[in-house]
């Protein structure tokens, strides 16, 4: 196995890319900290040894595992204890590409591409599977370069038969308060064809407050989905707003995805905390889900990239974390 390497490189001013923030996570992982104002992200370095994922699902580059507003946390993890080897043993924004499956993938096993991680290997004849943990054959080469309100992440891996990328990802505070982008470019360098989907898992968890009546998902313009609801369904969604009816048990999930040919803005809130995240995304959308456990409420946008070999394509997201006008009593 081929451990990914990495080169920190601090730009315009004269930084401990590693440093870690005045409380330090337990497990120590290595991570940089962006503050500005009333804002701050904790994000994770991509580390094949001692870093906070370590496993084949989610792209490893700027995860960012948390962000706090005022002292409010705004992300939670998915699955606790955590096992930075479990796939999907994660938090925060969470992205993931070839969550179907990637195209390099062959049932019948050998070397397979996945955007974020590197080479693959699997010798089980079976089916794609996002919850398994694959070997890494090859980590690729990392760098990261930082400034004073952004860091950056370029990751390059393959060729997988003729398939190869680099994938360039900046994480931006600002301008305005409560406000990051995540800024990416990912470069076809093989032979063939590239083809992609790319989802944020946006695992949030406002003030630590389990998933329940307080949250509410105003969801994107022109979406298809006008109404949902039962007798048994936690959720009620009527004229674009998913509004939850009652706080989900400690083993309930909860699930709906609908065809999405439109605008990239949903809006996230919880009455208790007074809080709301608006999340924008650049990329014409393909589809939009909602998971949620008790945990941590995921709404997601998917969208699709296909890139002849030399092309680029370029595609943002925009967090706002701003109060509401109204805090519920």
């Amino acid at each position: 196995m081929r451990i990914p390497s990495l080169w920190v490189i601090p730009a315009l001013v004269p930084v401990m890319l590693t440093a870690v923030p005045a409380e330090p996570p337990e497990s120590g992982w290595p991570h940089v900290v962006l503050e500005n104002g009333g804002l701050r992200l904790e994000i994770a370095l991509p580390d094949g040894d001692s870093g906070y994922y370590r496993s084949t699902r989610f792209d490893w580059s700027g995860v960012i595992c948390q962000a706090t507003w005022k002292g409010v946390p705004i992300f939670g993890e998915f699955r606790l204890p955590r096992d930075p080897e479990r796939p999907d043993s994660i938090a925060g924004t969470a992205e993931e590409f070839d969550h179907s499956g990637p195209s390099t993938f062959a049932p019948e096993g050998g070397e397979f591409l996945k955007i974020g991680v590197g080479i693959l290997r699997h010798n089980s004849g079976s089916p794609y599977a996002s919850d398994t943990r694959y070997e890494l054959a090859d980590g690729g080469e990392w760098k990261v370069t930082r400034g004073t309100d952004w860091v950056e992440f370029r990751h390059r891996a393959g060729p997988v038969r003729g398939v190869a990328y680099e994938l360039r990802k900046r994480i931006v505070l600002g301008p305005e308060a409560g406000a990051f982008r995540i800024e990416r470019t990912l470069v076809n360098t093989g032979v063939r064809e590239l083809f992609t989907e790319h989802y944020g898992h946006n695992f949030f968890r406002i003030a630590d407050d389990p998933v329940g009546r307080n949250y509410q998902i105003l969801m994107p313009a022109d979406c298809p989905l006008e109404r949902l609801g039962g007798t048994s369904s936690p959720v009620r969604v009527f004229r674009g707003v998913c509004r939850f009816l009652r706080d989900l048990d400690p083993a309930e999930y909860f699930q709906f995805s609908v065809l999405h040919q439109g605008g990239g803005t949903f809006c996230l809130s919880n009455t208790k905390a007074g809080l709301e995240v608006e999340v924008t995304s650049s990329a014409p959308a393909k589809r939009f889900v909602v998971f949620a456990t008790d945990r941590t409420l995921s709404p997601e946008l998917f969208s699709e990239i296909k890139l002849p070999p030399g092309e680029s394509y370029s595609w943002s997201t925009r967090y706002l974390v701003r109060n509401l006008d109204r805090k519920a009593p």
